[in-house]
């Protein structure tokens, strides 16, 4: 029977299960390159790397972004409603006097706006005449009376008016004023009551603020959205776990 090489020793001890150490030398190398040469046979082929995908619910903004913009734009709508209806109110209790005659108010100390109310909404400017205010008692006095600088006009319900004059009451007391509109409009009046420009501003100046606020978070979600795209498509790809029988 012919001798058998190293390598056909190897197979068969492999096969047999015979003890390395029960082999010659060059049957044990041979033996050892073996085991290696099946080894590799039954390892797991490197996987194929999966192209990178972005799913889009990873770049869309969440739901409490969009409240970050959308509640500083509501908020600014309920407090220009409230400061309206803040300003309804103070206009309904100016007192009024026809634009043409006579009539009395009570007026305390402190500064006072005249504003001209015509029937409907003005075309154009608007004109008082000369309007007289006297004191009906003693204990009344009034100072310095000028016209209006700048403009301010409303249009609330059935108030529409315009500020002509300012009239600074020394102290308080009952008043006759006289007025004599200059063209006459028939249903005109004259309305006296404090300025309602701080009140203007008090609803402007926050309203202003918040849509800023909201422009801002905009611009804000709108960088972050960015560099968040940017870090999922520059990011390596994932392989997928795969298991091998």
């Amino acid at each position: 029977m012919p001798k058998m090489t190293p390598e056909q020793e190897a197979a068969y001890a492999l096969g047999f299960g015979v003890a390395r150490s029960d082999l010659p030398e060059e049957a044990q190398l041979a033996y050892d390159r073996l085991i290696e040469q099946r080894a590799r046979q039954i390892a797991p082929a490197p996987l194929a790397q999966a192209p990178t995908t972005v799913d889009p619910g990873q770049i869309r903004p969440r739901r409490s972004w969009y409240w970050l913009v959308l509640a500083p734009v509501l908020a600014s709508f309920a407090w220009v409603a409230v400061v309206l209806v803040l300003i309804d109110g103070a206009v309904n209790s100016f007192q009024r006097v026809p634009a043409q005659g006579t009539g009395e108010v009570s007026l305390r100390s402190g500064r006072y706006v005249i504003y001209y109310e015509a029937p409907g909404p003005f075309i154009g400017p608007a004109s008082a005449g000369h309007v007289d205010v006297r004191p009906l008692s003693g204990s009344g006095a009034v100072g310095r009376m000028t016209g209006y600088s700048g403009s301010l006009t409303y249009s609330l319900g059935s108030h529409h008016g315009t500020a002509v004059l300012v009239v600074q009451i020394s102290r308080p007391g009952r008043f006759l004023i006289r007025a004599t509109s200059s063209p006459a409009v028939r249903g005109a009046r004259l309305a006296i009551g404090p300025s309602i420009t701080g009140w203007i501003w008090v609803g402007v100046l926050p309203a202003t603020g918040l849509i800023l606020a909201g422009l801002a978070f905009v611009i804000v979600i709108a960088v972050m959205r960015r560099k968040h795209r940017r870090a999922l498509l520059t990011q390596p790809p994932q392989n997928p776990i795969t298991s091998t029988q």
